[in-house]
């Protein structure tokens, strides 16, 4: 199966957000631990590898003396634009360095490995699937105060940095739609990176139920519907938070 062909099983086939995982994704049941971005029980993740948790080994630190950020993402973003599994790289201006390689689905880092990580640093990871940066993503980059997110795959590269305000700002209620609250209201009190995870899973949630019935009666086909998913869902987080979202062809 290519990677095109997954992506598309994993946003519109009939094993996505199935009847009454609805409620299941955003049910206060979910989000106990580090475990907020799982949707599934553990019987029902055993039937879909890609979002199994990741098998990668532990991550590998250097320092450099002077950090060449710009130069180093660039260099990454061409090797792994068109890689198979995923992989993470950290930078920061002083010479950090942070690598570490996933699967096809998912990268995991240990807290061990996130208590290392310098606020501010910027981080690059590829897709080997045309999507775009998903709730998870979001999540890691406020969880580590990431002063820039970016993300590679074949259709190009995808940069979100936070507005003044951060990646969630203090006054979110007030940007974010009414529509938003019931979701993000059961984690009230919850770290920021769970409430921006909620929002950005909401809206793609939201964005795949007006896509779906388009592909259902034939008017759009899933590669269509993917990429329209696309500007539908982390783009309208940005751009209610303030988040710098940006394309860029490669």
């Amino acid at each position: 199966m290519s990677a095109e062909t997954q992506v598309v099983k994993d946003l519109f086939g009939t094993k996505m957000w199935g009847d009454g995982t609805e409620q299941a994704l955003l049910s206060p049941a979910r989000i106990e631990g580090e475990d907020v971005a799982r949707a599934w029980s553990p019987e029902e993740s055993a039937k879909h590898p890609r979002e199994k948790a990741g098998t990668s080994k532990g991550g590998k630190f250097a320092h450099k003396g002077t950090g060449e950020v710009a130069e180093g993402m660039a260099v990454f973003e061409t090797e792994h634009r068109y890689a198979e599994n995923e992989t993470l790289l950290l930078m920061d201006g002083s010479g950090f360095v942070f690598r570490k390689s996933g699967n096809e689905g998912s990268i995991q880092m240990t807290p061990e490995e996130m208590a290392r990580v310098p606020a501010g640093s910027v981080g690059s990871h590829n897709h080997p699937t045309p999507t775009n940066f998903s709730p998870d993503d979001m999540r890691f980059a406020t969880d580590l105060n990431l002063s820039e997110t970016r993300m590679v795959c074949a259709d190009g590269l995808f940069t979100l940095r936070p507005g003044s305000g951060g990646w969630l700002p203090a006054d979110w209620k007030d940007r974010v739609p009414q529509e938003f609250f019931p979701a993000a209201g059961e984690t009230e009190g919850a770290p920021d990176g769970v409430l921006v995870w909620v929002l950005c899973a909401w809206q793609s949630q939201q964005a795949r139920n007006e896509l779906l019935p388009l592909v259902q009666s034939g008017a759009m086909t899933p590669a269509e519907a993917t990429r329209a998913h696309r500007s539908r869902s982390i783009p309208v987080i940005a751009g209610f938070l303030g988040w710098q979202y940006e394309e860029h062809q490669l």
